[in-house]
């Protein structure tokens, strides 16, 4: 399973005055859980930046993890789903050892940067157009090897743009 995110950040400008706001969602089959993310959010206000959590996550950890914040006891009993999607979140719940690949340019085309991602050897699985450029989903990689890339992070365990929504 994966976790979709909505997203409400203030850097948008069309979410001027309005305060961050996130949604999580377990994601089992993409296309139903995305409408139903998108129907979680629909009577809110402003423009979202909708994610996909990068690796697979594992269930049996996060049942774990969720067991231990039980036994210390969760303020309120009545958020134990949203206590489950957070643990779910964490990166010790994480199936997949992906990266993320978050280049913050458009000097460069998508097809230009997956041609510098695989002559450097990496594998991409993934990738898309984000606001400010490019996300890669990639197998681990030596991230000593200094990439020829403008403005650009590795991220261990990251969110995958999928779009921008406005209800």
């Amino acid at each position: 399973m994966y976790i979709l995110e909505a997203i409400r950040r203030k850097k948008d400008p069309e979410n001027e005055g309005l305060k961050e706001f996130c949604v999580r969602h377990i994601c089992l089959d993409i296309v139903r859980d995305l409408a139903i993310l998108k129907a979680k959010i629909s009577n809110e206000a402003g423009v979202f930046r909708i994610y996909r959590t990068v690796n697979y996550r594992d269930p049996i950890k996060a049942i774990n993890l969720l067991q231990h914040k039980l036994i210390d006891g969760i303020e309120n009993p009545e958020n134990l789903e949203s206590v489950w999607r957070t643990c779910l979140a964490q990166p010790e719940c994480k199936a997949e050892n992906l990266f993320l690949i978050d280049i913050d340019s458009k000097d460069l085309t998508n097809e230009e940067c997956l041609t510098v991602l695989q002559m450097n050897g990496i594998k991409v699985h993934e990738y898309c157009l984000t606001p400010n450029g490019y996300h890669f989903i990639v197998d681990k990689f030596d991230t000593t090897i200094e990439l020829p890339l403008v403005d650009y992070e590795v991220k261990k365990d990251a969110l995958f743009f999928l779009q921008m929504y406005r209800p």
